[in-house]
């Protein structure tokens, strides 16, 4: 730096990420004024140098370590310091400005004196070396955000004095047991995915709008049906056997997702109208409930994959259904499928991979696992990078494929997009136009005949 510059010293904002930078001295002469710092991915292990004026700091991606002191910061507001080597939090409780700290990713094992911060409203120490939490002497009147997830806390105390707390994360924990003793009803989301929990509680969260138990060992969730305003609602994978719901208490959610659990039926589901979207793949489902249109109409996307349906016609005129998953089902006859296709007009994706009927058309891929990872088993649309290698494992395999199953499987792809004509992703992958547009000129045929005969 050139301190010759005159404008330096009226700054109030510099971006010094990825520079290299080992020492801050004199960086409170070169820029006095200066409020927010983003030092990101560098290589510093103290402050020292930065001006007091600061507001905002960012320090993610250094040396730092429990040595490093806040004290000459007064004024910062904003402090993000994950990715570093920080043990404990020593001297941010002097720091009275504070609003918002992030230190994801340390060492940290101790967080009392972050505790001791009343301005403080949101707090992330996601992945760290924590084990237990009590709140009982704590100062957080004001925190609305806590995130603890990816920790190793088997216990955590006294959250109810956290009066104002609107989100709790406690996701990739050790806990077994989780209780408060009085009511939270500025909580509006909670979760605990990724635990040991047997058994939970919900009536001291009667503000709850999303409840997160993917994971656990639950049989039943306690007093659900307190939950007024719950909207979105996960509980896959319970591993303590099945878990019991009573589908009454769901039905003005508008997310559910239950898969890895053995639901088995459906029945009774009855005025589910506000449910628009439904997660309940390898949950050993046979069949689908009657004129599954009237009972949950406004259903935008739908995911059954792994199940053993055969039967699609509860399907019919679902016309707000946008994504619709049935990979790995027991789906024989496309010709009945194909007559459900045309009833739903704003159909955009579409898998139908491992079914009977077209086991024959794509490269094989695996069964779901038993332990199943569900953001990319169940995601909507797969992530870039796992698409292309689908895309490349695809195009290999239909150059080798033989020339009747080749045509079977284009005249199937046609069909669904005569029938689909608003379908733009298809069994792992985007449909190329061009795809369609030839598809087109070739349904001239008898296309039912060829279908048939797959």
């Amino acid at each position: 730096m050139e301190s010759n510059q005159s404008h330096w010293k009226e700054m109030s904002k510099i971006d010094l990420s990825t520079k290299n930078i080992e020492s801050l001295n004199h960086l409170s002469e070169l820029l006095p004024k200066l409020k927010e710092l983003n030092l990101n991915n560098n290589l510093l292990r103290y402050l020292t140098g930065t001006s007091a004026s600061l507001t905002t700091l960012q320090v993610r991606g250094n040396r730092l370590t429990s040595l490093t002191s806040f004290a000459h910061l007064p004024n910062l507001e904003y402090l993000d310091i994950s990715q570093n080597r920080i043990e404990t939090l020593t001297d941010l409780h002097r720091l009275e400005h504070l609003r918002e700290v992030f230190a994801d990713d340390n060492l940290i094992a101790c967080c009392y004196n972050v505790l001791r911060v009343p301005g403080l409203v949101k707090l992330s120490l996601r992945k760290n070396k924590l084990k237990s939490v009590d709140f009982e002497s704590c100062d957080l009147r004001r925190l609305e955000l806590l995130d603890l997830s990816e920790n190793k806390i088997e216990l955590i105390e006294n959250v109810e004095r956290l009066i104002a707390l609107k989100a709790l994360n406690l996701d990739h924990n050790l806990l077994r047991s989780f209780s408060v003793t009085t009511n939270m009803p500025q909580l509006t989301c909670l979760r605990v995915c990724y635990n040991k929990l047997s058994e939970l509680d919900v009536s001291s969260f009667p503000s709850l709008r999303l409840l997160w138990v993917d994971e656990n060992r639950l049989k039943e969730i306690k007093r659900f049906e307190t939950l007024a305003f719950l909207e979105t609602f996960s509980a896959r994978d319970q591993k303590g056997g099945q878990m019991y719901l009573s589908l009454k208490h769901l039905r003005d959610f508008k997310h559910i997702y239950l898969s890895g659990n053995p639901i088995k039926t459906l029945e009774p589901i009855i005025d589910f109208y506000k449910l628009e979207y439904l997660e309940l793949a390898a949950a050993q489902i046979k069949e689908l409930p009657h004129k599954l249109n009237h009972v949950c109409p406004s259903i935008i996307v739908l995911i059954l994959s792994y199940n053993e349906l055969r039967d699609l016609t509860s399907l019919r005129k679902m016309k707000r259904l946008r994504r619709l998953f049935l990979e790995g089902n027991r789906i024989y006859d496309y010709m009945a499928f194909s007559e459900v296709l045309k009833t739903l007009p704003k159909l955009k994706y579409l898998d139908t991979r491992n079914n009977p009927f077209s086991s024959n058309f794509y490269p094989t891929i695996p069964a779901v696992a038993s332990s199943l990872v569900h953001q990319n088993s169940y995601a909507m649309h797969r992530v870039p990078e796992e698409e292309m290698e689908w895309d490349r494992r695809d195009e290999d395999f239909k150059q080798n494929l033989e020339d009747q199953w080749f045509v079977k499987r284009c005249f199937y792809r046609y069909d669904v997009f005569r029938r689909c004509p608003n379908i733009e992703w298809l069994d792992g992958s985007s449909i190329d136009p061009k795809e369609k547009e030839l598809g087109s000129n070739l349904l001239n045929v008898d296309t039912a005949k060829i279908l048939k005969s797959a």
